[in-house]
């Protein structure tokens, strides 16, 4: 054991493999063998946690499939439709686990400092990934796409376009991925292996092997962020902005200004 301060310890030995991991770790960092639970209830208590995840993230999942993969996802309706049933799931979620979520909504700590250069540096992050997302889809698969499409016909296509691609994911992706999701198994495991566990999913279900590139990291930053300010709002900030300058760079392409 490493001790520090008054004779605390800060790492534990795993039950399997004998390597250190943080005090707090449910399951090992290396072999992945899950450690001694403390008594039979909290057992049960997890698996209970487990399933009921494991249920949130399969209806995620399943509503991506249809819409990626079948003729029911096509369309703007499909569109409305998915996105509509993905936040009533969300918010059904959050209501469940409202008791350990509710601290994520405060902003007690707000800052404009942060606000800004979180926003900035979202906006800055965006215009190189689109680019870059750009360039290998065209030498790829020598295809590019544009959100645009999909609501140009409406009469203030590019209003919708902000709300359905920038504000809509802001606020419900990160209640579902930093707020359910990993708040839940932050009750499983430790800390950091939430982060990464939720953030590997996320990326996972956008069903893309390019934009998995971006999106790992960025949602690992966004779980990061969401432990070290307490709240969800940066986060959603900066979902946001990112998806936000990403409209914007397709309004310019297209000579929409």
């Amino acid at each position: 054991m490493k001790l520090s301060g008054e004779n605390k310890s800060i790492d534990q030995h795993c039950v399997q493999c004998n390597q250190l991991i943080s005090q707090e770790a449910r399951y090992c960092n290396y072999c992945g063998t899950f450690q001694i639970a403390h008594s039979v209830a909290e057992t049960e208590e997890n698996n209970k946690i487990v399933g009921i995840l494991t249920i949130f993230f399969g209806i995620f999942l399943l509503v991506c499939l249809i819409s990626n993969f079948t003729g029911f996802g096509r369309g703007l309706i499909a569109l409305f439709v998915s996105d509509g049933v993905l936040s009533i799931v969300t918010i059904g979620y959050a209501a469940y686990f409202w008791k350990d979520l509710k601290k994520l909504f405060r902003w007690t700590h707000f800052s404009i400092i942060k606000f800004i250069a979180y926003a900035a540096a979202a906006s800055v992050a965006a215009v190189l990934v689109n680019y870059l997302a750009r360039w290998l889809n065209k030498t790829i698969f020598d295809s590019e796409s544009y959100y645009y499409y999909a609501f140009s016909h409406l009469k203030y296509a590019r209003l919708v376009t902000i709300l359905v691609v920038a504000l809509q994911p802001a606020i419900f992706e990160e209640l579902a991925f930093r707020g359910v999701l990993q708040e839940g198994l932050n009750k499983i495991t430790d800390k950091n292996q939430a982060i990464f566990v939720s953030a590997f999913l996320f990326a996972l279900l956008h069903m893309s092997i390019i934009s998995f590139l971006w999106l790992l990291p960025f949602a690992l930053l966004l779980g990061y962020i969401r432990n070290r300010e307490k709240t969800i709002w940066y986060g959603v900030v900066i979902h946001f902005f990112f998806n936000g300058t990403a409209c914007f760079l397709e309004f310019f392409e297209l000579n929409l200004f």
